[in-house]
């Protein structure tokens, strides 16, 4: 990937490092999904059990034991196979787009743009239901690789 004319260098630096920063989160998806696609319901079940005892010496926060084990049981009643296989394919998606915008490929930063646009909508549903705090924090992440991504399409459509 090449710095196109008229880019500074400080923003084309950031456009690379958050989109190595998104690759990694990208095969870090694919990996849960695979993993939760594949994981024995028991073994959930053992997992939501093991981390509610954690909490005996009252060493973690019970509201944050509580959103985990609540999130287990809504894994575990839902169909786990439908959310791991989301999730890879939400991971793998981007991987593509990040490895093709590294190839300099002009498409992949409009399918990128796209693919973060969405993300943003429906993060913007969690944080509206939920205000979770790791859902901002991706979300603001997710807007400014927005617009580092849209800077860097505009200078390399016109170079």
């Amino acid at each position: 990937m090449e710095q196109p004319r008229g880019t500074s260098r400080t923003v084309y630096e950031l456009f690379r490092i958050s989109l190595v920063i998104r690759a990694l989160g990208a095969f870090a998806e694919v990996l849960a999904g695979i993993f939760i696609a594949l994981i024995p319901n028991a073994f959930i079940l053992h997992l939501a059990l093991t981390v509610s005892q954690l909490d005996i010496d009252g060493s973690l926060d019970d509201s944050l034991v509580q959103v985990f084990i609540t999130s287990l049981h809504w894994l575990i009643a839902s169909n786990q196979l439908i959310i791991g296989a989301y999730l890879a394919f939400r991971g793998l998606i981007q991987l593509v787009l990040v490895w093709e915008l590294f190839r300099n490929r002009l498409w992949a930063y409009v399918g990128l743009m796209i693919v973060v646009g969405i993300f943003i909508l429906t993060q913007c549903i969690d944080i509206y239901r939920t205000h979770a705090i790791p859902t901002i924090l991706i979300t603001l992440f997710d807007l400014v690789t927005l617009w580092l991504t849209w800077n860097e399409y505009q200078k390399v459509r016109k170079a």
